[in-house]
């Protein structure tokens, strides 16, 4: 009967140190999340050029946002952006659909927004975030280091989105 008890114990602490490690992982996330993407962006600022104060505006071919207050917008293959937000936009990484307000087919630093859509939202406006600096981007460096550095380490986390 003593080997029992003993035996019992020790299950039940080792369920607790199982549960104590499973809490510790879960309340770790964020502050690991939240490293990445200042790692992303600061990695993806190196292929930043200097900025302009606006660009010609068509279309968007795709975009990539890089936390809630930076984003990536591809205008052509051989023409993308980098804007910088004055507010953080709320929920920009999760977002499938965004518009660029512009002003004669150009977008001006200061002047234009990004505009979040939110299919969920029935009332009110949708969230408008003013770019504060237009920076054009190499792209074509940019996706060809991220491949690198995801064949060197293997889990670089990107975000895509495409219009």
């Amino acid at each position: 009967m003593e080997i029992n008890m003993h035996s019992r114990s020790e299950k039940l602490r080792c369920r607790f140190r199982l549960v104590l490690a499973l809490v510790f992982v879960v309340l770790a996330l964020p502050i690991f999340a939240k490293e990445t993407a200042a790692d992303r962006l600061s990695f993806a600022k190196a292929f930043a050029l200097e900025p302009v104060k606006d660009f010609r505006f068509f279309n968007i071919r795709s975009w990539r946002a890089l936390g809630d207050a930076h984003l990536i917008v591809e205008i052509s293959r051989k023409q993308a952006y980098l804007l910088a937000l004055d507010l953080p936009c709320v929920g920009l990484d999760f977002q499938q659909q965004i518009a660029i307000t512009s002003f004669g087919r150009r977008v001006q630093a200061g002047f234009e927004y990004v505009v979040l859509h939110d299919p969920l939202r029935s009332v009110g406006y949708p969230e408008r975030c003013r770019i504060v600096q237009i920076m054009p981007y190499d792209l074509r460096a940019y996706d060809l280091a991220t491949s690198k550095r995801r064949r060197d380490s293997g889990n670089l986390y990107t975000c895509n989105r495409n219009s």
